[in-house]
């Protein structure tokens, strides 16, 4: 039998776990998806999607109010960089967001800290990215 995370308290502690990491100081008795603003400067949220717990990071806003697009540089630049990187880009298109997202649920606990880390520096690099292709907008989930 191939374990899950699927009891209800294993989640908790989970959750809990990756807040505490993400800098919250009271994360007992927060429920998924969990917004926050890290480091004073990263919209960050945690959500849990059919078992799986994904932590997701706001890039870029507004992209529809650019008439030459440089969202296609910045995903091109990111291709190339592939190797390098701990999560995935996704443009959702009816909130008009690029978000970096990476899959945290099979990860022990002691990488959580390393890959949370590397993730939010990933995130703040592609955000001072989009900021310089000229993209501003929101700085939170819709």
């Amino acid at each position: 039998m191939i374990p899950t995370m699927s009891s209800q308290s294993e989640d908790s502690s989970f959750l809990t776990l990756v807040l505490r990491i993400l800098g919250v100081d009271q994360p007992e008795g927060v429920s998924p998806p969990v917004d926050l603003i890290v480091g004073g400067k990263l919209p960050v949220r945690v959500v849990q999607l059919r078992n799986q717990w994904i932590l997701m990071g706001t890039i870029a806003t507004e992209i529809s109010n650019h008439e030459e697009s440089p969202l296609l540089s910045l995903l091109e630049q990111a291709s190339s960089m592939w190797g390098t990187l701990e999560g995935t880009f996704c443009y959702e298109k009816k909130e008009d967001i690029l978000v970096l997202w990476r899959n945290i649920s099979e990860l022990r606990e002691q990488e959580l800290d390393p890959m949370i880390s590397r993730f939010l520096e990933e995130l703040e690099f592609w955000r001072t990215e989009a900021f310089a292709a000229g993209y501003t907008g929101r700085e939170v989930f819709p």
